[in-house]
């Protein structure tokens, strides 16, 4: 509990270099791919008594907060994938699917 962050109205302020992580999510559970994001990251977000925090981030923290501000407008990790890499995630999704029935 300690290592945990409330964070409201997050917005990614600046993003520089690149990295490639194999990303997973519990909205698609059991697909992992490579996503390319920034490495890292300057945020802002307000906290739980409306004051404003600046943070940077790097490493896997840079990671989360990007995949997390996603989800906020409303994208999963599969939307940042190449067109073939998606294509073949639609494929093993619909398969996936239909097994379930």
């Amino acid at each position: 509990r300690e290592n945990l962050i409330e964070v409201i109205n997050p917005k990614i302020l600046e993003m520089d270099g690149n990295t490639v992580y194999t990303e997973g999510c519990l909205s698609v559970p059991e697909y992992y791919e490579d996503v390319q994001r920034a490495e890292r990251i300057k945020v802002s977000f307000l906290d739980r008594q409306g004051n404003e925090i600046i943070k940077e981030y790097d490493g896997l923290m840079a990671i989360a907060f990007q995949h997390e501000c996603d989800h906020l407008k409303g994208e999963l990790f599969i939307e940042k994938l190449s067109y073939l890499k998606r294509k073949k995630f639609e494929k093993e999704w619909k398969k996936k699917i239909r097994g379930k029935k």
